[in-house]
């Protein structure tokens, strides 16, 4: 089973990155050097193995696909990053985060390419088994942050 998710993030990240790079270079009239080129992917918490992975997959080096990933610990850090250009792409949030990111810095302005992987949400409880139990009007934690906060 683990090793199935491993392959499925692999494909998926692979078929994302190919298209990038071949949509990045086909905007600059350069798709015929595509193959050779370095993508930077900056990824942040458990996603960075996952890409460490996918960079390091037989299938990358086979569509030989050079690709280079940049931890960055904060997600306003690793799009301030993406806009400009210390990584070329990154792959860490939600459509919702990344609309709140741009509103609050129009300047920068980035564009979802398209989508990876979804992650699970989880609720943990050491006093709940069920989300039916939890009454009403009680307290949760949530990240500090535009999109989980909406």
């Amino acid at each position: 089973m683990k090793n199935s998710k491993g392959i499925i993030y692999t494909l998926i990240g692979i078929v994302v990155l190919v298209g990038i790079i071949f949509g990045i270079h086909s905007l600059t009239g350069n798709a015929s050097n595509a193959k050779s080129a370095t993508i930077t992917v900056g990824s942040q918490g458990s996603d960075y193995d996952i890409w460490n992975h996918i960079a390091e997959s037989k299938q990358a080096k086979k569509l030989g696909l050079k690709i280079k990933v940049k931890q960055i610990t904060d997600g306003v850090q690793l799009n301030n990053a993406t806009a400009q250009g210390s990584v070329d792409v990154n792959a860490f949030q939600s459509y919702s985060y990344l609309q709140a990111y741009n509103q609050e810095h129009k300047n920068a302005q980035l564009a979802a390419l398209g989508t990876t992987y979804l992650e699970p949400l989880g609720i943990y409880s050491d006093k709940y088994k069920k989300v039916s139990q939890i009454p009403d009007g009680s307290t949760i934690a949530i990240a500090n942050n535009p999109a989980n906060t909406a």
